[in-house]
């Protein structure tokens, strides 16, 4: 059964019922459930001093989920049960007794099935005493057996600690009895011994078995019985009877309940009906669905016995349906009148069984759907039928098929179907003609006659809607019709009152007669084409002089308005360019004119083209027609031609001669452009009269960009009396034209080979900035080409001189070219010239010398210089050994080109086996045509004492904590110094940098300190030199500590070399001199990198720099660096990030310490 607002277990739902089923020699409530009786929970009850203990279980494998339960009394008490599952698997659910005012409940439960089904149980009978104290700890409890000859249960009684409750049971079993109790106790059941329970968990197992204190004994009595059955349902009253017979009851009646509720939403309508005695052994209780919130469906009866000496027992139920019922009546429709077709529609015999608060009549007619539909609200009369009558006059006065339905509204206020009729209406209909008459197209108007007009009803008036197929209905007029007396009727339509629209018009005709509506009798339609203005244009008063004329148009006709004429004029000549819209004037006769001047269309003569429009009463264009006139005026005339063109100049004059001008000259105009890039170089200029009747201008290409090639000149000559007018026209072309000049070579040295190149006679016409002479020799193509710039001279001339030194020294053919760079900086050939170079014979020699040599460091320069070479210079190697066991140690230098034109080869010990002593040194050349010669040797005492490897490491956060035991190991690993990370910028602190130092100072190791640079100006390396120099302080590092600027930020490079001197300022005020700074090779001016870097070396110098270059990508060892040495001219190299020197680190940094700077 459901309980509507039950309350659901708090545990998860799919925790529910998985405890086992009551084994079958025990006695508890099996509730079945109402929809499927294969399914069913068990629940027992104990009663204590002021709770109620209720206990469930279900099927085992959890089929249930979403438990809620229920008590409910016989008053109407009720009581939401929330479970929760203890220890032994049982849900327990504790009712306080303090909240009960009855003696008698039934337990409901819901759940949900594997299929999501709710599902209702038979409800639980359970007697609860009130306000009655519990017995003493000497009360007794029962322990009961069957007697086989009476079939009827004994029990023996023994002090037990149970309170007193009693259960009421189910039909599927005959006794129950449910408590709960720390003590053993024996169950007999069907006259045989039960197993006795040893613990409160085994009686649980046993799935609430009966369980009792001490052993006792007792008789239990039989219980009432009884038969129920459904009689008198009526359906159409929504009522039955619930009949009770054949009572058996061996303790009395004192009462018989009897709960009835509908299924729909639960227990929501639930009433305990007592039953009424028929006298005759049964009992009645007769039930409407009106006290049941009217529902429908099935519904449930229960029938409870209370004996005179016990509780509530459950002894039977039955259930029945009430169908849903329709109303019922039958629909009468009268016949309509003949005049009106009104009709009267009656609903008889009418059965409402759920009641009525109206009866509906929608009508409406089968033409154009329920477009007309009217809902009737019927009147009741005396004899119980309801009617309304029907009008057409309310359905658009329609005649032909009505349909009528019919409603009861109940009194739920739900509409109900009755049933539906029809009525069919045919009423005479006026009848009439119409057609169109007096169509005049010019006036845009039309009649529209109605005639055999015929009305059975007579005539109240007749009307005509019209309207213009354009834009839809948009200019509808209904016009009333006028009588003509002779049985038509008119109407007159204008084009004017229908927005001035052409097209199909649309007349439609309706006739009202006296007793009813509008009623459609008949439409025409017609066209009213649309007009064009008209009238007739004439031409004169040509002035033979002037050139104006006069147009005028005469006769004319606009049917659609007049607000203006306009007259479009232009020349024949290059299309409408020369447009004009004149306005014409209205004369008192009617017509318009205009006079029209050459002058206003750029005082052309010829075929002038007339069109004429007028702007009608809408502001829309009409074209009435078109004309054309012709003027021949006298016109100017000349001859042009060009004079004087200067190619070299690059200028030209324009002619103007044998000048004719009828009506005098006031100027004479000359407009000159190049063909380049259209008329963007444009100028009118102004002629200047020679005096002798010809004009003259000149034109120079400096003053049109420059521009090259053709040249266009018009000439338009401007009479005292009217326009501009063209006479005439020429072109020319200026050629492109290059600077021109003589080559010389003189001067020959036949020593040197050294000669002169001379560029005389120059001419450019485009400007000069500058002369190159590009020289190169004939061998090997360009490779020793040299753009050499010429000094001009006093006299205009250009010269060099040139030196084969200039070009790898070669002798043989030398080729000159000549340039001028013009003033819009382009290259002009001038021309070229050659030479022939025999040089004596060149000696291959060089010097040799040693520089630069430090005993310490074991290392020394080899400069060669003053090289001298015939075929030119490819490489310079220098071989380098040492004198002890011969040349075992011998290697072959390549020399690097120096700024000032020396070649330099560092030699370090460490490449030498770390020898000391004589060191031998000799050069060779190897020229462009690969031969090597032996130019020099020399030699050195080199007194190198080789110094222990010193390897040191730095260290940050990175590597976290390094204990004391930790930096030993480094240190037998030949580690003698760290370098630890104390600050970055102004706001990082190596949080590691305490013990990192104090570490390496206790294992025995140099500690000098870096600081990660992020500054970018002066302010901000002298704001993070201070943060550094603070830490070092906090940390007790004295002032002689060896101070590290590490520059790797790419924001750093800006001004770079000022800002790391302001650093080293700041460094010295604070009291710490000893600084050096670390970066990598690539930051450096002067590197093997091929890359000029930011950083100046010879601003610090480069024993004050810690350089980071690693040659191999996953690291190398510090043999193989000590061997390779690279930046050994610095202080420090650091050649490694990949060294794995303690297992329990990650890697270190590994460096070389080539000043002992950093390890000693």
């Amino acid at each position: 059964m459901k309980v509507k607002n039950a309350i659901f277990l708090a545990s998860s739902s799919l925790a529910l019922f998985t405890s086992p089923l009551v084994a079958a020699d025990q006695t508890s409530q099996t509730l079945q459930s109402v929809e499927n009786a294969a399914i069913s929970v068990t629940v027992s009850s104990q009663q204590t001093a002021d709770t109620v203990q209720l206990s469930l279980s279900g099927p085992s494998d959890g089929s249930l989920t979403n438990l809620a339960t229920r008590l409910v009394s016989t008053d109407g008490q009720s009581i939401p049960v929330s479970f929760s599952l203890d220890v032994s698997g049982l849900y327990i659910a504790q009712v306080s007794t303090s909240k009960l005012t009855a003696s008698e409940w039934l337990l409901y439960a819901t759940a949900t099935d594997q299929q999501g089904q709710t599902l209702s149980f038979q409800p639980a009978a359970i007697s609860i005493q009130l306000n009655q104290p519990l017995a003493s700890s000497e009360a007794t409890s029962t322990e009961t057996t069957a007697d086989p000859s009476t079939g009827t249960n004994t029990s023996t009684t023994t002090a037990s600690q149970t309170a007193a409750i009693t259960n009421a049971t189910t039909p599927s079993s005959s006794t129950t009895v449910a408590s709960v109790s720390k003590s053993t106790a024996t169950a007999v059941t069907d006259g045989k011994s039960s197993s006795t329970a040893t613990s409160t968990s085994q009686l649980r197992t046993a799935a609430q078995a009966r369980v009792t204190s001490s052993t006792a004994t007792s008789t239990s009595a039989a219980k009432p019985s009884a038969s129920v059955s459904i009689e008198n349902l009526d359906q159409t009253k929504a009522q039955f009877d619930v009949v009770v017979k054949n009572v058996v009851s061996p303790n009395g009646i004192k009462t018989i309940r009897v709960p009835v509720w509908s299924a729909e939403n639960g227990q929501d309508d639930i009433i305990w009906y007592p039953v009424t005695d028929q006298g005759n052994g049964t009992y009645r209780v007769t039930v409407q669905a009106k006290n049941h919130k009217n529902s429908l469906g099935t519904y449930l009866a229960h029938v409870y016995v209370v004996p005179q000496t016990g509780n509530l027992v459950y002894v039977g139920e039955t259930k029945t349906v009430l169908e849903k019922q329709s109303a019922k009546g039958t629909i009468a429709v009268s016949s309509p009148d003949p005049t009106t077709g009104a009709f009267k529609v009656q609903i008889n015999n009418l059965v409402t069984p759920n009641g009525i608060q109206s009866v509906f009549i929608p009508t409406w007619t089968d033409a154009n759907g329920q477009d007309d539909i009217v809902w009737y609200q019927a009147t009741k009369a005396t004899d119980g039928s309801y009617s309304v009558a029907i009008s057409p006059s309310q359905h658009k006065s329609e005649d032909g098929k009505y349909i009528i339905h019919a409603y009861v509204k109940n009194s739920q206020g739900k509409m109900e179907f009755i049933g539906s009729q029809t009525a069919t209406i045919n009423r005479p209909k006026p009848s009439a003609s119409v057609s169109i008459e007096n169509l005049d197209q010019t006036k845009a108007q039309f009649d529209v006659v109605v005639k055999n007009v015929v009305s059975p009803n007579g005539i109240k008036t007749i009307r005509v809607p019209v309207w213009s197929a354009e834009n839809g209905q948009d200019d509808i007029i209904w016009y009333p019709v006028t009588d003509q007396g002779n049985g038509t009727y008119r109407v007159t339509v204008q084009a004017k009152n229908h927005k001035n629209s052409l097209g199909t018009y649309h007349a439609h005709v309706y006739v009202v007669p006296q007793t009813g509506n509008l009623v459609y009798v008949g439409e025409t339609k017609t066209v009213l084409e649309k007009q064009s203005a008209k009238g007739t244009i004439a031409v004169s008063s040509l002035d033979p002089t002037t050139g104006a004329f006069k147009v005028q148009i005469n006769n004319l006709v606009t049917p659609n308005g007049i607000q203006s004429v306009f007259i479009p004029t232009w020349t024949d000549a290059n299309g409408q360019d020369d447009i004009v819209w004149h306005q014409a004037t209205k004369a008192t006769d009617g017509s318009y004119s205009v006079t029209i001047s050459p002058s206003q269309h750029k005082s052309e003569d010829g075929k002038y083209i007339i069109h004429a429009y007028v702007k009608n009463s809408q502001g829309k264009m009409e074209f009435i027609g078109s004309q054309t006139a012709t003027i021949n005026r006298p016109k100017p005339s000349a001859s042009v031609s060009i004079e004087n063109l200067d190619q070299t100049k690059a200028q030209f004059d324009v002619v103007v001669k044998n000048v004719v001008s009828p009506n005098g000259i006031k100027t004479i105009r000359v407009p000159v452009w190049s063909a380049e890039n259209g008329q963007d170089d444009i100028i009118w200029y102004p002629v200047t009269d020679q005096g002798n009747g010809t004009y003259r201008v000149t034109v120079q290409a400096k003053n049109h960009k420059n521009s090259l090639g053709n040249y266009h000149a018009h000439v338009y000559v401007v009479p005292q009396t009217g326009n501009l007018v063209y006479v005439g026209e020429t072109k020319t072309v200026l050629e492109k034209q290059s600077a021109k000049g003589t080559i010389a070579v003189s001067s020959l040295d036949p020593t040197t080979g050294a000669f002169k190149v001379q560029i005389n006679n120059l001419v450019t016409p485009n400007g000069i900035q500058s002369v190159f002479i590009p020289t190169w020799t004939d061998a090997n193509g360009q490779d020793d080409i040299v753009w050499h710039q010429a000094t001009k001279a006093t006299d205009g001339s250009y010269s060099v001189t040139i030196s084969p030194s200039q070009h790898k020294s070669e002798d043989g053919k030398y080729i000159i070219h000549a340039y001028v760079k013009n003033s819009q900086g382009k290259m002009e050939f001038i021309g070229s010239q050659s030479t022939t170079v025999k040089l004596p014979a060149i000696k291959t020699a060089a010097s040799v010398e040693i520089a630069n040599l430090n005993h310490e460091r074991g290392q020394f320069d080899v400069i060669v210089s003053n090289i001298t070479i015939a075929n030119g210079l490819k490489k310079v190697q220098v071989p380098v050994w040492s004198g002890i066991g011969g040349q075992d140690d011998i290697q072959w230098y390549e020399a690097s080109l120096q700024s000032d034109g020396t070649y330099l080869v560092t030699v370090r010990a460490s490449q030498h086996k770390h020898s000391a002593g004589n060191y031998h040194a000799h050069v060779y050349l190897t020229d462009t045509i690969n031969q090597r010669t032996f130019v020099g040797a020399t030699s050195i005492e080199l007194n190198y004492k080789q110094q222990p490897s010193r390897i040191f490491i730095d260290v940050s956060s990175h590597n976290n904590y390094l204990s004391v035991a930790d930096y030993q190991k480094l240190s037998a690993n030949g580690v003698a110094g760290v370098v630890v990370k104390l600050t970055e910028g102004t706001s990082y602190k190596n949080p590691f940098a305490q013990s990192q130092v104090s570490n390496a100072l206790a294992a025995g190791l140099k500690v000098s300190v870096y600081h990660y640079s992020h500054f970018t100006s002066a302010s901000d390396a002298r704001t993070e030199a201070t943060y550094f120099v603070e830490e070092a302080r906090r940390l007790g590092l004295p002032n002689t500590t060896l101070m590290v600027n590490d520059i790797e930020e790419y924001k750093t490079r800006a001004n770079i070399n000022s800002n790391m001197k302001e650093w080293e300022k700041r460094m010295r005020e604070l009291g710490f001199t000893n600084t050096i700074h670390y970066t990598g090779a690539s930051w450096l001016d002067k590197n093997s990198l091929g890359i000029v870097g930011p950083i100046d070396t010879s601003l610090f110098g480069a024993e004050n720099f810690w350089v980071a270059q690693y040659p191999y990508i996953n690291g190398m060892s510090p043999e193989t660096a000590i061997q390779m040495s690279l930046h050994s001219q610095t202080a420090a190299w650091q050649f490694t990030s990949k060294a794995k020197l303690l297992p329990t680190h990650s890697n270190f940094d590994l460096n070389l310490d080539y000043s002992g700077r950093f390890t000693r």
